[in-house]
């Protein structure tokens, strides 16, 4: 007893500690992109929107940080909501996902003519900054008169 009587502050501060590490680290290891904002995304997107709003005021970045902080812990906790009540599979499948692209993906069709006219359109782009490189000559020459 007298062991949690003379060292109670140092285990709290451990364990507070130990969690803010888990959540850093499971905020590291998450996707950092991905097209419907889901786990974590979604705060590091309101944290750059905000940061922009601060006019370089170090109070107001320090307090964006630390609700981006308290966004991050959300999330985790709201997966372990969504988990206990059977709503998802793991504690961490709101936040660990394959990301979605925003990327267009070219059809199948229009990878089939790429890969037949690579050479023309290769020849093609050759030519166009060969003409682009003309053209900007011909303008520096203009505006040198």
């Amino acid at each position: 007893m007298t062991f949690w009587r003379n060292h109670w502050f140092g285990l709290m501060v451990s364990v507070f500690m130990g969690l803010y590490v888990i959540v850093f680290l499971l905020v590291l290891m998450a996707p950092k992109q991905d097209a419907e904002q889901r786990g974590f995304v979604k705060c590091s997107v309101q944290l750059s929107e905000n940061l922009q709003n601060c006019q370089a005021s170090k109070w107001c970045m320090l307090k964006e940080v630390l609700r981006n902080g308290w966004c991050d812990v959300k999330v985790v906790a709201e997966g372990i909501k969504l988990w206990v009540q059977g709503e998802q599979p793991t504690p961490w499948a709101n936040y660990f996902f394959q990301p979605v692209s925003e990327e267009p993906q070219m059809s199948d069709e229009a990878m089939e003519y790429y890969k037949q006219h690579q050479a023309e359109l290769a020849k093609s782009l050759k030519q166009l900054k060969k003409l682009n490189a003309e053209l900007e000559d011909k303008v520096a020459k203009h505006d040198e008169k």
